[in-house]
């Protein structure tokens, strides 16, 4: 058997921020007459690779006279457009693309105050107001200045099943996924202690795919997790060669180019783009578990939120998800603070619900489409993808319809993952006494991590000068806080990210480039 391979992560390929090589497509009209520029065809992702509308894609056609954009079922790859008041039209893959051709900043209050509470965007919502994501299942038509943009969730209603019944479903729907989307080339599958990654590794394994690695990280140093150890245990019983990284200490330069790839729309995933570039070339498919943790879990939910969902009471749902306030009355100013109230952030909430209480499970239905889609699902279709093959079996029309039509209280279990596990288990049970990773991960104090963040924060900070978003007032003290008190080691990740997304975000708004990371 193969012993574990470590490498650590540096960074140092030469990169540039995504957004200077998107397509993009830009629409104006002149003196009467249409003005183009970009790409009149572009295609993103999988298009007619596994029956035409499951895999993530995004396509666009221009004739001369009239645009045509296109998406997959569940509108996981990406596409953002602006349209202007005299018809003017820009769209591309990425959102500073658009910043970047002159698309306004203003920021969008209603939608952030859900994001800073939520950790994810709603539905078509991005940071700026005028800056629309387009919606699953799309059908985009621009002609003589006119813009007609339609799309929809697939929300399945419930189908009465038993649970026995609903885990041979499973693997065996799960088997076919797989079937259909065979390894190209050398193929790797990310990971870890838990189930999404484990169902895929193993089924590529069952039908003798055997990945040519397993590919487990260290994540953020303040993470203490089994996950790493669980992989190699999984990776011996099989077989298969397992790579594990470790991720570079460049915390903040990381950051901004995370940001700038996941389009400001999550605070998570720091990790992924350095080493996505240690990968290289070294693989040319990856299967990723996207979608697993929501289609086949109970997710968030438990029996107090399942009895009030089901009684209409979506204002207490609501409330239970957003949470406490955190950083947010004591970091944002007092006017953007009353813009991004509570309140906002509520109403937008309870605007996003409606929209899923005929599905089956309506609280997965509801994470699965904005959670999933604005955060989970950008690893695959953003970061992942830089010249490989990419996968998403959980994403396979027969299994997603199978899955997403499971009655909420098929799947609801004080350990939230254990349909999941108990459908693994009886479809390999070679692998049964391997155990899986712990749901929670221990934070722990690592005063020389610490001491680089809070430095790289202030020099940002001190850079980008005068904020209308971040409080200097509560930034600093924190700061200072975090280099002379132990005790506060474990918050600083946190606060780090927070601040920096903010700082970020007002950057783009005076439409800077970037915080110049390059001299921290």
């Amino acid at each position: 058997m193969c012993s574990p391979e470590t490498r650590v992560a540096t960074g140092a390929k030469s990169w540039r921020p995504s957004a200077h090589d998107a397509p993009f497509f830009r629409i104006r009209q002149e003196s009467g007459r249409i003005v183009t520029e970009g790409s009149p065809r572009c295609e993103a992702g999988h298009l007619g690779k596994i029956r035409g509308d499951t895999d993530p894609f995004v396509a666009w056609n221009w004739d001369g006279s009239r645009l045509q954009v296109w998406n997959d079922r569940y509108g996981f790859q990406p596409l953002f457009y602006w349209t202007g008041a005299a018809g003017d039209l820009i769209i591309s893959t990425s959102l500073h693309r658009l910043l970047e051709l002159g698309a306004p900043t203003e920021i969008d209050t209603d939608a952030l105050a859900a994001f800073f509470r939520l950790g994810f965007f709603l539905g078509e919502d991005t940071p700026f107001k005028s800056i629309r994501l387009l919606p699953p299942n799309a059908c985009m038509s621009w002609q003589d200045g006119e813009l007609n943009v339609s799309g929809s969730y697939r929300i399945l209603c419930e189908r009465p099943i038993r649970r026995e019944a609903a885990m041979d479903g499973y693997i065996e729907l799960f088997r076919e996924a797989i079937r259909r989307r065979p390894p190209c080339g050398s193929l790797a599958v990310p990971l870890s202690g838990g189930r999404d990654s484990r169902h895929i590794f193993l089924e590529l394994c069952e039908r003798g795919w055997l990945p040519n690695g397993a590919i487990s990280v260290r994540f953020e140093p303040y993470l203490m997790t089994d996950d790493v150890k669980i992989a190699a245990l999984l990776a011996k019983e099989a077989g298969v060669r397992h790579l594990v990284w470790d991720t570079p200490q460049n915390t903040i330069e990381r950051e901004w180019r995370k940001n700038i790839e996941t389009h400001m729309s999550t605070t998570e995933h720091g990790w992924i783009p350095t080493v996505t570039d240690e990968l290289g070339a070294s693989f040319d498919t990856l299967y990723e578990g996207v979608a697993g943790d929501l289609l086949s879990t109970c997710f968030a939910n438990s029996e107090e939120r399942q009895s009030r969902l089901e009684r209409g009471e979506l204002e207490w749902l609501a409330e239970s998800l957003l949470g406490d306030e955190g950083y947010l009355p004591k970091a944002l100013p007092v006017e953007q603070y009353r813009l991004m109230s509570r309140d906002a952030a509520r109403a937008r909430l309870i605007r996003e619900l409606r929209r899923h209480t005929e599905a089956a499970n309506p609280l997965g239905s509801f994470l699965l489409w904005n959670r999933c889609r604005r955060v989970t699902g950008l690893p695959p279709t953003c970061l992942w993808n830089q010249g490989r093959m990419i996968w998403c079996p959980y994403l396979d029309g027969d299994l997603f319809d199978f899955l997403s039509a499971l009655p909420a209280r098929v799947l609801l279990s004080a350990e939230y993952h254990q349909f999941h596990t108990d459908t693994i288990i009886r479809a390999y049970p070679r692998f049964a006494h391997i155990p899986f990773a712990g749901k929670m991960s221990k934070r722990v104090s690592v005063p020389a991590y610490e001491r680089r963040l809070l430095r790289d924060l202030a020099r940002a900070a001190v850079s980008l000068g005068d904020s209308t978003l971040l409080r200097k007032s509560y930034l600093y003290p924190r700061l200072l806080r975090g280099f002379i008190d132990s005790r506060y080691g474990t918050e600083i990740p946190g606060l780090a990210k927070f601040s920096f997304y903010l700082l970020q975000l007002e950057a783009l708004q005076k439409r800077k480039s970037g915080i110049p990371v390059a001299s921290l």
